[in-house]
C-alpha cells in the first residue's frame, strides 16, 4: 500500500504538481469513504418507526449525535490535511507560478472543503432512501384514508363534536356558527349545552384585490368573522342575521354527526385543524372550550361532515368495526401507543339512536383529566366522569404521516447549498490569503477590518447626531463603498506605491471581501429603484428593483462573480508576490 501511495503521489507531483500540492487527490478519497459512511447511517437512522413519533424527524441529523460527530471527523481530516499542505508552498519557495496554477489552488481548496463540510446530504439522502423504500406512496396514502376515517371515532375531545363542526346537510354549509359568549343574541334562537352556546347566522361578502392598499387598523374591512385568499381576491366573510335551524337540530349534545375535522391533510402539515386559505379576524375573546370562536364552511369540512353523515346514516355496524379494525391493524403498524380492541371501541362509539358522544377516549396514556383543575365546572366534570381508561395517541399516527411526506418531499440542496458554497468559499478564501502572504499579514488584515469596522461605526454616529438621521441609509452603503473602492484600487493601481505590508493587508480584505462589495452595489441600485418607485406612486407588482427581481439567484451570481474575480485578481497576486520585501 505504501508503495502505491508513494508511486501515485511521485506520478503526479511530475505531471501534476498542483494536483500533488493540494493532495486533493487523497482528500477526495477521504472524503467519499466518509459520505458513504454517513449515507448508511441515515439508511438505518428511521429504522425504529417510533423515531418518527415526534415531530421535525427532518431535523434528527442535528439532535441524534450525527452533527457533532460530522464536525468532529471534518476538523480532523483538514487539520491532517492542513499539515501535508503546508509542508510544501510554492509562493514561499518561489517556484514559478502561473495566473491559472494560483486559480486552481483557489479552486481545489474550495472543492476540498465543500466535500468535507457537506456530510450532511449524504446522510440526509440515506435517510430520504430508506422512508421512501419503506413507506411506499400508495401504501402512505391508502394508510391516511383509513385514519381519516377512524379518526370520527377517536373521541378525544369534546370540542370535535360540538354544533360549531356541523356543516351537512343543507343549510348548515353556508351558516357560520358563532359561539362566543359575548358575542350571542340571548333574546333570538341560540342552542345551549351547559356553558357552551351556539347560534347560527347567514352570511355577506366582501371582496377586495390583494393588489389594493388599506390600512389594517382602519379600514371598511374590518369586523369581518373569517376571509378567504383565492387567487388575487381576498373575500371576507360578515354575520348577517341570525338563522333559526331548530327545525333541524335534536339537540346541542356533542354527536359523532357533527364531526367534520381532517385528521391529517398531506397539504396541511404541522396541525390536522389549520386551513391554508381561511383566517380569522383575531380581535375577541374565544371560548375556552370551542378554540376558535366558531364555525365556517370551508370544502375540505364540508366533504368530511357529509362522508360522516352518510356514515352514520347507513348506520351499518360491520362497516363501522371495518374501519376501526383496519385502522387498529396501521396502529400497530406504526408501533402507536393504545390499549383499544375494535370490540370495545365499538362499544364505546356505537349509540345508533343518535350518535351522541358519551365516552372520551384519552390521548395519551399517562393523561389525567383534573390535574390541574380544582373546581370543575358542569361541562369539565360531565368530561371528567366520561372520561375511560382507554388511550390512543393518535398525535403521534399525525406525526409519522407527516415526517414521511415532509422527508419524501424535502428538497436538499434550494436552501442549504447557499450556506454550505459560502461556507467552503470563504474558508478557501482564507486559505489562499494565508498562502499568497503569511501569517502576520493576515492577522494584520484581520485588525485591519475590526479597526475599520469601529471607524465606520463612528462616522454612521457622527453624522447622525450632527448632519441627518433622515439619510443615514444612504449615507452608511456609500461610505463603506468609499472605503471599499479605495482599497481595491491599491493592489490594482498603486502597488508599487506603498509598501508591500500594506499592500498585501488591501491585497486580503480584497479576496476576502470582493463578494460584498458586489452586492453592496447591488443593495445600493435596489434602494435607489425602490426610493424611486414610492416617489413616483408606482410602487406596486410592476416595479423593477434589481435585487427582489434576482431573489435567491443573486447568490448564484455573486458566487460566479467571486470565482471570475479571483481567477482575473491572480494576475494582481503574482504582481504583488514578486515584489522585494521591504
Amino acid at each position: 500500500m505504501k508503495k502505491l501511495i508513494y508511486n501515485i503521489n511521485q506520478y503526479l507531483l511530475e505531471r501534476y504538481p498542483t494536483v500533488w500540492n493540494t493532495k486533493i487527490v487523497w482528500m477526495l478519497s477521504a472524503a467519499l469513504g466518509l459520505h458513504l459512511i454517513f449515507f448508511f447511517i441515515g439508511l438505518l437512522s428511521l429504522t425504529n418507526v417510533e423515531s418518527l413519533h415526534e415531530r421535525n424527524a427532518i431535523y434528527n441529523f442535528f439532535e441524534n449525535g450525527a452533527f457533532p460527530f460530522g464536525i468532529i471527523i471534518a476538523i480532523l481530516l483538514l487539520v491532517v490535511w492542513l499539515i501535508n499542505l503546508f509542508k510544501n508552498n510554492g509562493f514561499k519557495n518561489f517556484y514559478p507560478t502561473s495566473r491559472w496554477d494560483i486559480f486552481k489552488q483557489f479552486v481545489f481548496y474550495f472543492i476540498i472543503l465543500f466535500s468535507v463540510s457537506t456530510f450532511y446530504y449524504s446522510y440526509m439522502l440515506g435517510v430520504k432512501s430508506y422512508t421512501t423504500l419503506k413507506y411506499p406512496s400508495e401504501n402512505i396514502e391508502k394508510n391516511i384514508s383509513i385514519s381519516n376515517k377512524a379518526a370520527i371515532f377517536f373521541s378525544h375531545s369534546i370540542t370535535n363534536y360540538t354544533l360549531k363542526n356541523k356543516k351537512h346537510p343543507a343549510p348548515f354549509d353556508t351558516l357560520f356558527c358563532e359561539n362566543r359568549e359575548g358575542l350571542i343574541d340571548f333574546n333570538k334562537p341560540h342552542f345551549s349545552y351547559y356553558d357552551l352556546n351556539y347560534q347560527y347566522y347567514s352570511l355577506y361578502t366582501k371582496e377586495r384585490k390583494l393588489s389594493e392598499d388599506i390600512d389594517y387598523y382602519d379600514n371598511e374591512y374590518q369586523g369581518y368573522v373569517f376571509s378567504r385568499t383565492k387567487d388575487s381576491i381576498v373575500t371576507y366573510f360578515y354575520k348577517d342575521t341570525v338563522v333559526d335551524v331548530s327545525p333541524h337540530i335534536k339537540s346541542a349534545t356533542p354527536s359523532y354527526y357533527n364531526y367534520s375535522d381532517v385528521f391529517y391533510e398531506r397539504s396541511k402539515n404541522y396541525s390536522p385543524y389549520y386551513y391554508n386559505d381561511y383566517t380569522y379576524e383575531d380581535s375577541y375573546d374565544y371560548n375556552e372550550y370551542d378554540g376558535y370562536g366558531g364555525g365556517y364552511s370551508d370544502p375540505e369540512s364540508i366533504a368530511n361532515n357529509t362522508y360522516v353523515y352518510d356514515l352514520l346514516k347507513r348506520n351499518n355496524p360491520d362497516e363501522i368495526k371495518t374501519i376501526l379494525s383496519d385502522f387498529l391493524e396501521i396502529a400497530q403498524f406504526y408501533h402507536i401507543p393504545n390499549n383499544l380492541t375494535t370490540d370495545e371501541w365499538f362499544k364505546l362509539v356505537y349509540h345508533p339512536d343518535d350518535f351522541y358522544v358519551n365516552a372520551f377516549i384519552r390521548n395519551e396514556k399517562n393523561w389525567h383529566a383534573d390535574l390541574y383543575a380544582k373546581e370543575k365546572t358542569e361541562l369539565e366534570k360531565f368530561i371528567s366522569d366520561h372520561t375511560t381508561n382507554y388511550y390512543l395517541d393518535s398525535e403521534k399516527l399525525h406525526n409519522v404521516f407527516e415526517n414521511v411526506n415532509t422527508i419524501k418531499s424535502y428538497d436538499l440542496f434550494s436552501g442549504s447549498i447557499h450556506i454550505f458554497i459560502w461556507l467552503a468559499f470563504g474558508l478557501a478564501s482564507i486559505l489562499l490569503m494565508f498562502r499568497v502572504t503569511n501569517l502576520r499579514i493576515l492577522l494584520f488584515s484581520i485588525i485591519t477590518t475590526g479597526v475599520l469596522a469601529t471607524f465606520i461605526s463612528l462616522l454612521i454616529l457622527l453624522y447622525t447626531f450632527l448632519v441627518s438621521s433622515s439619510n443615514v441609509e444612504y449615507f452608511i452603503p456609500y461610505l463603506i463603498l468609499m472605503i471599499g473602492s479605495t482599497i481595491l484600487s491599491i493592489p490594482l493601481f498603486f502597488i508599487d506605491s506603498v509598501k508591500k505590508t500594506f499592500s498585501g493587508i488591501c491585497l486580503n480584505i480584497t479576496i476576502g471581501g470582493f463578494v460584498l462589495y458586489v452586492f453592496l452595489i447591488i443593495g445600493i441600485i435596489s434602494m435607489h429603484q425602490s426610493d424611486f418607485c414610492r416617489t413616483e406612486n408606482y410602487y406596486d407588482e410592476n416595479c423593477f428593483v434589481l435585487i427582489d427581481y434576482l431573489g435567491m439567484t443573486t447568490s448564484y451570481i455573486l458566487f460566479i462573480a467571486g470565482f471570475v474575480f479571483i481567477y482575473l485578481y491572480s494576475g494582481v497576486i503574482k504582481k504583488w508576490r514578486a515584489l522585494p520585501e521591504g
